[in-house]
């Protein structure tokens, strides 16, 4: 029997608010799935400022140990409107689903992590970029286990700076490094593994924004915390 949860970290600047809101939006339209949190690194996890971010693959791994087979990470800026059964199903078609962020592995990655993910500048400017805010691991399925391993085996590709000032920037191009959204990227590229495209499950919510959210649309990015 599958066992299914969403993950998620939180700490520090509000977050634990953003995350209750997440807990609470899958309680909401999915009173049965379980959600495990934590407001610190997971064990073993490095710190953030040294690895901004390992807190995310480093949990999908804690609950693994938990004996969860199936897990969705989700930022807490997700809030889920529709039941998060449904996503788990798409996992459970492939072993895994993310999304297309809209972006690109080059506009989103350091020099020093171009170099350790294998691109060059110019080819990554052409892959596309995955969310890292939202994805799902069937990790009884060897392409599950991969890309964990994947995550865990380039976690020295997390540090760099968030954004560039421009007299910093080491390509016209570049607007920041995105820490794990490369790597998952990367992986998700030399893999040849199918990527969402948008308009998909999920969606953004901007501030002010008055349209209604699509039928299709499962879960937003809300930021405001």
């Amino acid at each position: 029997m599958t066992r299914a949860c969403i993950v998620n970290v939180a700490f520090g600047d509000g977050y634990d608010r953003m995350q209750d809101r997440l807990v609470q939006s899958v309680r909401r339209v999915s009173p049965k799935v379980a959600v495990l949190t934590l407001d610190h690194e997971p064990p073993g996890c490095p710190p953030h400022a040294e690895a901004p971010y390992a807190f995310k693959h480093h949990m999908i791994r804690y609950a693994e140990s938990r004996g969860y087979d199936l897990v969705v990470w989700a930022d807490c800026s997700i809030v889920f409107i529709k039941p998060v059964e449904e996503l788990m199903r798409l996992v459970w078609d492939r072993g895994y689903w993310i999304s297309c962020q809209g972006g690109t592995i080059g506009e989103w990655c350091s020099d020093e992590a171009l170099t350790l993910l294998g691109w060059e500048r110019e080819e990554a400017l052409k892959v596309t970029a995955v969310t890292a805010g939202l994805y799902g691991l069937d990790l009884r399925t060897p392409i599950g286990q991969a890309i964990l391993r994947f995550l865990e085996r380039h976690e020295a590709a997390l540090p760099g700076p968030w954004a560039y000032s421009e007299e910093e920037r080491p390509h016209p191009a570049v607007k920041g490094h995105r820490h794990d959204q490369p790597i998952l990227s990367t992986c998700f590229a030399k893999h040849g593994l199918v990527i969402e495209q948008r308009p998909c499950w999920l969606d953004y919510l901007f501030a002010g924004q008055e349209e209604p959210i699509p039928n299709y649309v499962g879960a937003v990015v809300s930021p405001a915390r």
